[in-house]
């Protein structure tokens, strides 16, 4: 989008409501239920309507919208989750492949990474 360089604009990054962030950024990394109120604090227009319209156009030809390529990209993502569920049930840890072991916390007892702090995988019992 290099045609819009001179432009003003604010990066949004937007995650699903039970996401885990981890990100360290200067731009604003915000849960889905945030977006609004997040676009709302940038009231003054700054590009045309035709402006506008080009942008979106060049969005949305960018986002995955065959059915094959979104099943494919959820398949993974659940393929992803198996594996690490397997890795736990194994007591290996799914980020870093340290052993799990019980650890005693506040709110009880829970699995932890022995590799701590360089990994801070934890999961309930």
């Amino acid at each position: 989008m290099q045609e819009y360089s001179e432009l003003n604009y604010v990066p949004i990054i937007v995650f699903a409501i039970d996401a885990d962030l981890k990100v360290k950024t200067n731009a604003r990394v915000i849960y889905s239920v945030k977006l609004l109120k997040t676009i709302k604090e940038f009231s003054a227009e700054t590009i045309t309507e035709q402006q506008k319209e080009e942008i979106y156009s060049k969005l949305l030809a960018l986002n995955v919208r065959d059915k094959e390529s979104r099943t494919q990209h959820v398949e993974g993502i659940h393929k992803k989750k198996a594996e690490a569920a397997n890795q736990v049930s194994a007591n290996s840890c799914p980020k870093c492949g340290g052993e799990l072991i019980t650890r005693k916390g506040k709110y009880g007892d829970f699995k932890g990474c022995k590799n701590y702090p360089k990994c801070k995988f934890t999961i309930t019992n």
